[in-house]
This record gives structure tokens, C-alpha cells and sequence, in this order.
């Protein structure tokens, strides 16, 4: 029997990519009925909880639960540039929190926690709950330029050398290995998003997650068999 899997994020201003992002989970390749959403829209400005709400209205016969809530903290939009991401990393690290409070309520065997601009592929989540890890990741480019020089210069794992985190750049091709921080696309067990939290840290809220989590005595790897595309841009029409 399959483990049951809350899948969802905080997510913000994404009406340019909700549909595709969704369309990629419903075709995952997994039991629909051991599946739930949980989603955190928070100070959204477009349609993207108008859009969420459609798709719940749709679908909410085929899964076990679709979690929406609508919140408005206050904080400032998320432009992606360094000293704007500084500012905002309290406000994630909040959100990101109530988000696990949402899934404690549902209390799944996992919760796969997937960021609003990241497409899974169909083979993603079952691939990642077989290997029966209490944390581990699919890659994730996040360089604009990844068919030029340096392809995996920039991914979402990162290794501690000499006190500092930096990006894994030359990472085991075709394997599961451990790696000291994950982020944007990632399965986490029970035990994990239960006692685990989210913190300010300067280069972002997954750093403090996974500092947390190893801390506490979890292993945290990734599954370099598994590739998710970035939408680094949006694109309308």
C-alpha cells in the first residue's frame, strides 16, 4: 500500500503558471486517492486564488483533500533580486511554517513540498517515496543559462565547506546521495515536518530548515535521476 503524500507551497502571484504547475500533479503517477493539496496563497494581488478554487471545485472528488487558505500579511512582493530576498526571508520562513501547520492538520505519511515555479515530471514523487528517505530532493536548475557553459553550476543542493554553504556543482550523476541543504522540490516524512521548522537565515529559509533538520538527526539527500523544470520568468501571452 502506498504511503499518503500532502503535496503543496505558499504560493504568490502565479496566475501566469498555476495551470501548468497543476496539470504536472495531476499527472503524477501515483494513487490520486492516497493524494491532498495544501496551498498558502498569501498576498496575492491577481487571480491565482480565483484559479486554485476552480481547480479544487474540479477536482476535489479525486483526491483526499485540497487545502486552500488566503492570507494577507503585508509583505513586500518577491522580485528575485539579492537585496529584496534578504528583506523577505522572514516573511517566507513564516509562511513556509504555516504551511506545515496546514499539513500537521492532514497529517500525511509525507509531505511533498513543491515551489509555485517548479513542473514535476510524472515519475517525481513515487520515484522519491521509494527511496524511503526522511528528506530528499530532485534537481533543480536555478542558472537562466544552464545549456551554456557551466550546466550544473547552479542547482538546488548545496554542500558545507569550510563553515559556508555553497552549491554542489559537481554532484553524482544517476544517484542518490546525502547533501547538507535541499530546497524548491523536496519530500519530507512524518517525523520530519512534525518537529522540524523553518528560520531566517541570510541566504534564505531552506538553509535554516535543513541546518534545523540535521541538527535535530536527520539525513538529508538527493535523487540526481530526477529532473524538474525551472520557470525562472514569467511568461504571458
Amino acid at each position: 500500500m502506498e504511503p499518503t503524500v500532502a503535496i503543496g507551497c505558499p504560493i504568490r502571484n502565479r496566475d501566469w503558471n498555476v495551470r501548468s504547475y497543476l496539470l504536472a500533479m495531476e499527472r503524477l503517477v501515483y494513487p490520486k486517492d492516497k493524494l491532498g493539496f495544501v496551498f498558502l496563497v498569501n498576498d496575492s494581488t491577481d487571480s491565482t486564488l480565483d484559479m486554485l478554487l476552480e481547480w479544487k471545485d474540479k477536482h476535489k472528488d479525486e483526491y483526499q483533500y485540497i487545502d486552500i487558505k488566503n492570507v494577507n500579511l503585508g509583505a513586500i512582493e518577491d522580485k528575485r533580486s539579492a537585496q529584496v530576498r534578504r528583506e523577505i526571508y522572514s516573511h517566507l520562513a513564516i509562511v513556509r511554517n504555516m504551511l506545515l501547520d496546514m499539513v500537521k492538520f492532514q497529517f500525511p505519511d509525507y509531505f511533498f513540498s513543491v515551489d509555485s515555479d517548479i513542473l514535476v515530471q510524472h515519475n517525481t514523487l513515487s520515484s522519491l517515496v521509494h527511496n524511503r528517505k526522511d528528506i530528499c530532493s530532485a534537481i533543480v536548475h536555478n542558472d537562466r543559462n544552464i545549456n551554456r557553459k557551466w550546466p550544473n553550476r547552479f542547482v538546488n543542493i548545496m554542500i558545507k565547506e569550510d563553515g559556508k554553504y555553497k552549491h554542489y556543482k559537481d554532484y553524482p550523476i544517476n544517484d542518490i546521495f546525502e547533501v547538507d541543504v535541499t530546497g524548491a522540490v523536496y519530500l519530507m516524512s512524518r517525523p520530519v515536518y512534525t518537529s522540524i521548522r523553518y528560520d531566517w537565515d541570510k541566504q534564505g529559509e531552506d538553509i535554516a530548515f535543513c541546518r534545523n533538520a540535521k541538527e535535530a538527526g536527520f539525513k538529508i539527500f538527493c535523487d540526481s535521476r530526477l529532473y524538474c523544470y525551472h520557470l525562472m520568468n514569467a511568461v504571458r501571452g
